[in-house]
């Protein structure tokens, strides 16, 4: 199995860019990749009537808004779990999941490893050539982001789901935080309704240009992650 180097490098300053070092308005920025044209003029202005919301603090588990994401993705409200954004729901799972096997399908996005590695994980990268072929070892954990980033590079769904489906034993976390810009989903919520082998992962800040109010999901059959944290809590 290669090993990409650029996967031990850390996240230099923490999850995120450096624009808030920048007096000047940035017209342009790239060292993140979020939807470019700023927030949708819509959501601005819902966001205005909700100011005063501020004031108070916010529902504990998120009900409100997981019940609406259950329903609009037909699922099961103990299916959908709000983070504070994606990266919340990627450092939970390794949580869960502490001391596992975990390969990540590289060169990619750096916190999968960064998280398995802080909750002392053994970590080993593969390329995408390797995971189609199904040569990830005997991982606990599969990291998988789809479309990848920094790549855009996509699986189909058929062939995600055929490996994920060939490997029950292996538990599949699948980041779709950029799957929104596909012109067809490279997997959905259907997707984890019988296989409790797959997480998936989004992100509501790089559709929404809203990287600031930090909102992700986390989308599976709960059962199996239930029963980790509170095997963790234990």
């Amino acid at each position: 199995m290669p090993c990409f180097p650029n996967q031990e490098v850390a996240m230099l300053h923490g999850h995120g860019d450096d624009g808030y070092r920048n007096e000047r308005i940035l017209r342009a920025n790239f060292s993140s990749n979020v939807r470019p044209g700023g927030v949708p003029s819509a959501l601005r202005d819902h966001l205005r009537t909700q100011l005063d919301r501020a004031g108070t603090y916010p529902e504990v588990a998120a009900e409100s808004l997981t019940a609406l994401l259950a329903a609009q993705h037909r699922v099961t409200p103990g299916q959908v779990l709000v983070t504070n954004g994606a990266v919340a729901a990627i450092y939970l799972v390794a949580q869960a999941w502490r001391g596992a096997r975990s390969v990540v399908v590289g060169p990619t996005f750096s916190e999968y490893a960064d998280a398995a590695r802080l909750e002392e994980h053994a970590v080993t990268s593969i390329s995408r050539e390797d995971f189609t072929v199904e040569r990830f070892g005997e991982a606990t954990l599969v990291w998988l982001c789809n479309p990848n980033n920094p790549t855009g590079e996509v699986l189909s769904r058929d062939l995600l789901l055929g490996v994920i489906d060939r490997h029950p034993g292996v538990m599949f976390v699948v980041d779709l935080a950029y799957a929104d810009f596909c012109a067809t989903a490279p997997l959905c919520a259907a997707d984890t309704e019988t296989r409790t082998n797959l997480v998936l992962l989004h992100s509501l800040t790089k559709n929404f240009g809203i990287p600031g109010l930090r909102l992700g999901r986390l989308r599976r059959c709960f059962s199996s992650l239930n029963s980790r944290g509170a095997a963790r809590r234990s």
